[in-house]
């Protein structure tokens, strides 16, 4: 706690009074990595329009380069996938990312196939 507390710029027991502890920190930035990669991602389809193959192209090359594809948020999201395979809160986590994750991937699969008169089984 500490070593975030110096690195943040605050006291070890301003991080101990928001976090709880070192877990809590951990979940809370897992949480909050999901929000940014969310936000960017959103970003990216807002600027592509309302077309279902542009969207779904935005949504692709926004998901594979930084700031979302980058060494150090690759490091970190590694992390966390490892920790939600021993870590329970960390896993319900990791299980609502990649939930919202499919939809919208579901959702650009599903708009792009009905512009194109095909249907597809995303289940």
């Amino acid at each position: 706690m500490r070593q975030v507390a110096a690195e943040a710029g605050v006291s070890a027991g301003l991080v101990r009074h928001h976090f709880e502890g070192m877990h809590r920190l951990v979940a809370e930035t897992y949480r909050s990595t999901g929000k940014e990669i969310a936000a960017a991602i959103a970003a990216a389809l807002d600027a592509a329009g309302s077309a279902p193959e542009a969207r779904l192209r935005a949504f692709i090359d926004a998901s594979l380069k930084p700031p979302l594809l980058d060494p150090e948020r690759l490091a970190v999201w590694l992390a966390f996938w490892s920790l939600a395979r021993s870590d329970v809160e960390i896993r319900r986590i990791h299980a609502r990312v990649y939930r919202e994750y499919r939809r919208m991937i579901e959702e650009m699969v599903t708009a792009l196939a009905a512009d194109r008169g095909l249907k597809v089984d995303t289940g």
